[in-house]
Order: structure tokens, then sequence, then C-alpha cells
């Protein structure tokens, strides 16, 4: 694949996926805008990236669940670069929450880190991207498909983001713009032994031993996801989301319930 003089956006860049994904779409060539509101980790990711002809990356810090850190971003990468191609709107985060035990700030915390912050970015940079023809990439979950107990308003948002993908994909398609989605099930980096639960119960079995692949996702496989979607191989796809779990949701909510993971 070639990103050669393609301008790609990643948010959240100081997680682990979006590092993943940086480092492949650097390898191809492209001019990357990290975005997080932590500038240490995405200096260390920056520092990683740099060596031999590769592209330096432009670091921005800002808080795309708000309007105007969003609207740095545009002022920031437009003013650098004039101009952007694609969108990989990951950044999101988990903070579980039960309906027996309502919990609001939960409610906007996920809400605003997952759904909102592809929202801004969104409606701010189609404008952009009809000049491009670029398009976007959202980082979805498969816990849409297959209910996750124990953190209904992150389900809540990320199936938003599914169906936000699918809305934008269709209203922006005559302006050439695609909008697409990639799924995750669990992966190595956010499945710990410490284990969430509503209820005080004793720790579930290993989350290996559900994925009928009998493996965790890895960063790498979901970046490559991200980059075929966001590359010309894909050129006739929009609206559509990808599922990358090791076939998890085919186990059921059941199993699926049974290994719900705490996350920092």
């Amino acid at each position: 694949m070639d990103f050669s003089n393609k301008v790609v956006i990643i948010t959240g860049a100081n997680s682990a996926l979006a590092a993943a994904t940086a480092t492949l779409l650097s390898s191809y060539g492209a001019q990357l805008i990290l975005v997080s509101s932590n500038p240490a980790e995405i200096k260390e990711l920056s520092d990683e990236l740099v060596k031999p002809h590769v592209k330096t990356p432009l670091l921005i810090t800002a808080d795309v669940t708000k309007e105007e850190g969003a609207k740095r971003v545009e002022r920031e990468t437009v003013n650098h670069f004039g101009k952007v191609d694609v969108v990989v709107n990951a950044a999101g985060g988990m903070v579980p929450d039960c309906i027996q035990k309502p919990d609001l700030k939960a409610f906007d915390e996920n809400i605003n880190l997952n759904l909102r912050s592809v929202y801004l970015m969104t409606t701010i940079f189609a404008r952009h991207l009809m000049r491009s023809r670029g398009n976007i990439v959202n980082i979805g979950s498969v816990f849409v498909d297959t209910i996750f107990s124990g953190h209904v308003t992150y389900n809540i948002a990320k199936a938003g983001i599914e169906y936000l993908t699918k809305t934008s994909a269709l209203e922006l398609a005559n302006k050439g713009i695609r909008v697409n989605c990639v799924k995750p099930g669990f992966t190595e980096t956010n499945v710990t032994p410490k284990m969430h639960k509503c209820e005080d119960k004793k720790p579930w079995e290993d989350a290996t031993r559900m994925v009928p692949l009998g493996k965790l996702i890895n960063g790498r496989d979901i970046a490559e996801a991200i980059v075929f979607l966001a590359s010309e191989q894909a050129k006739n796809i929009t609206g559509t989301s990808i599922i990358i779990d090791g076939g998890l949701a085919l186990s059921g909510t059941t199993v699926i319930d049974k290994i719900r993971t705490a996350f920092d």
C-alpha cells in the first residue's frame, strides 16, 4: 500500500492501538498528525517513529471531546499541511457502569470519550475531506454485536459510533468521502487479570480460552484493517464495519458476560 503524500490524523494517539496504526501508516509513507491530550506519550511515540526516510509527525495536544480541541486540530493541521486525506478516530476509553447502579458521571465520560469525539472530528473535517476525496475510519467495538454487561453506557457509545459511521457514509458518499469502522474484540493490551463485576464473585476464567481462535487480538491486527479501509484498495467500501475478534462474538452474550474486564 502507498500513502505517500497522504496526510493522516490519528486521535487518541497515546493508545497502543493508535501507536500500531501510526507505525504501519508511517511505513507506507504517510504524513502523520498524532493527537492526544497527553503530550508526553505522543512525544514518546513520535520519537519511536522517527527513523531515516520516515517523515516526522506533527504532534498536537488537544482534547477532542471538546469542540475547541477538535477545532485546534483542524487549525494546526490545515496551517501546517494545507489538507487532510484520512481521519482515524481512535480516541476512546471505558468507564464501567451498570443499570442497577446508575452513574451519570460514567455516562457522560463514556459518551464524550467514545462518541462525542468522533462526532466532532467527523463534522469538523468533512469539508476538508470533500476537497481531498478522503475518508474516515472509526474505532467501534465488537460489543455492539454481543452485549457486554457491566458497561452499559460504553456499549451505547460504541453502538452510536456504528450508526454515526453508517449515517455519515450515506450523507457524504456523494461528496466522495468514505466512512468505515473497525470493531475490535479483546486485545492483548486491554485484557488484564483484573475483572470488573457489578456483583462480587470469583474472578472469571482467562479471556483467551473463550476466543474460538484461541488467542487475543494484537494492535497490528487492528492496524492492518484500519490501513486497508483507509487505502485505495478499499475505494468502493463505505458504511462498513469490520469485526476483528478471533470469533469472540460467535461465543454469545453468556460467554462474553463471563469475561468482563476492568479497564484502568
